[in-house]
């Protein structure tokens, strides 16, 4: 005679050093977790998930069973239930209570197995019965314990991994725009002729590739600068580009992640600011750097060129720094972030050649004054946050730790798309201090009308920015 088994309850705790909107992110996407599993098969149809799990050691039997994930989320998760139904069947409940700097998660499993059934697991499971041919209840529950450990140990391996993987990156992304006048320049075909040729001159083909998603700065540099000359524009277009054409670099190759290396390879982009202008140069994007350096010392008083060139030394250290926080896997602090977001996109030689494009340059106590550097602060944030929050899902995909709603999101220990909705209106407020500031200088400009220039300037390069941000393909997630 084949006995009756009692329902099995088996309840299982693991403190997670991640918030309970993450784990519960986590949890709902649970083809990428299980994917992990090297011996788990996952079959989605609509939006039912089965999976096949088999495993176990010599000392513990394996588990065979099909789950049937059913998902019920709430506006602030705390819990949700999954059923799973074969050979075992019954359902786990999931609960998550926030901790100091961590997340209690509990996990209950209620098991049924009907004892028809018993025979067909000792077939198909494997499992051994006692002299009797009785398949004991703590068999069962040996068999749950074991794979329920396994989906923990896995879970708070995931839950430590910043950012989580793209796939749970399943957001809403909004539209940022400013308040200030959209232009574009006449020059704009011009322009994108001459940095193509420019860049394949140079030997960085990539620059004119459409495939490469650099083809279309030409376009951000007429956006950002529409009423500069066109040879302006060129040395403007060209240096967005080499500039972008770097930043891909440094965010998609091993070098990103290496300081000394990046060390190794900065060291000649620098040395160009001390050189003689007629040296030539091997490497192609040294050889393009000394070239934009040449073109715009021919036309920018020498206060400028000091502050370009500083303003280069201090980006490039800043790339050093992201590369330390990917090789170490540290998503930076708020404050700090802030501060190093503003080098790492390139936003002070970036109002340099604002000054340049439009042929008004600052003195050094007019740079140096509160409100000027306030008001490069504040356009600074506005685009590099904005450039953040479009570039989230395709960074997310290279497990980028240096975003702003990354940071956000690991600072407030919050979701995703809270994070992103912080940040949104961070950008706004801060699009009100540049708007505020920028009538301040207006004022204060008295009968030189420099400030005013240069604030109206700025105003419109942030428009081109956001607004070439927001059109360009090279924000989407496949990029």
């Amino acid at each position: 005679m084949t006995p009756e088994i009692d329902t099995t309850t088996i309840s299982q705790e693991i403190s997670i050093d991640a918030s309970p909107a993450d784990i519960f992110t986590l949890l709902t996407e649970l083809n990428a977790l299980l994917d992990t599993y090297p011996e788990t098969t996952v079959v989605t149809t609509g939006e039912v998930t089965r999976v096949t799990c088999t495993g176990g050691t010599e000392s513990e039997p394996p588990v065979s069973f099909d789950v049937q994930f059913q998902v019920t989320e709430t506006e602030k998760p705390t819990a949700l239930t999954i059923v799973f139904s074969g050979t075992i069947q019954g359902s786990a409940e999931w609960s998550l209570q926030p901790r100091d700097g961590s997340t209690l998660v509990t996990v209950t499993i209620t098991s049924t197995l009907p004892p028809q059934s018993i025979e067909a697991v000792v077939a198909e499971v494997g499992i051994e019965a006692d002299g009797a041919g009785v398949v004991s209840p703590s068999t069962i529950e040996t068999m749950i314990k074991t794979q329920l450990n396994t989906i923990l140990t896995d879970l708070q391996s995931l839950s430590e991994q910043q950012p989580p993987p793209a796939a749970m990156a399943s957001v809403d992304i909004p539209e940022i725009t400013s308040p200030f006048p959209n232009a574009m320049s006449p020059h704009l075909e011009a322009v994108t002729s001459h940095t193509r040729d420019w860049a394949q001159q140079a030997g960085i083909p990539e620059i004119a590739d459409p495939s490469s998603g650099l083809a279309d700065l030409p376009r951000l540099a007429c956006l950002s600068h529409p009423h500069a000359s066109q040879d302006a524009l060129c040395v403007c277009s060209d240096w967005y580009s080499l500039a972008f054409h770097l930043d891909d670099y440094f965010d998609t190759t091993e070098r990103g992640a290496d300081p000394s290396n990046m060390d190794h390879f900065q060291q000649p982009l620098l040395e160009v600011f001390e050189q003689d202008q007629q040296q030539s140069h091997d490497e192609p994007m040294v050889r393009a750097f000394a070239d934009i350096w040449n073109r715009v010392i021919a036309r920018a008083p020498s206060v400028w060129q000091e502050r370009f060139a500083h303003h280069h030394h201090d980006s490039l250290a800043a790339h050093q720094w992201e590369a330390h926080n990917r090789a170490t896997n540290q998503i930076p602090d708020r404050s700090t972030y802030i501060q190093k977001r503003r080098l790492t996109g390139g936003m002070f030689p970036s109002f340099d050649l604002v000054e340049l494009a439009n042929d008004v340059y600052l003195s050094h106590a007019d740079y140096q004054n509160g409100p000027v550097m306030a008001f490069h602060e504040a356009a600074a944030n506005v685009v590099g946050w904005t450039n953040d929050v479009y570039s989230l899902q395709r960074e997310l995909e290279h497990k980028e730790v240096n975003n702003f709603v990354v940071v956000v999101r690991h600072d407030q220990r919050c979701s995703l798309q809270a994070a992103i909705t912080e940040v949104r209106e961070l950008i706004d407020a801060e699009m009100h201090r540049l708007e505020a500031l920028g009538e301040r200088l207006t004022a204060s400009s008295g009968e030189d009308n420099t400030l005013t220039n240069h604030q109206t300037a700025i105003k419109r390069w942030t428009q081109g920015q956001l607004k070439w941000i927001n059109e360009s393909s090279r924000y989407s997630p496949s990029a």
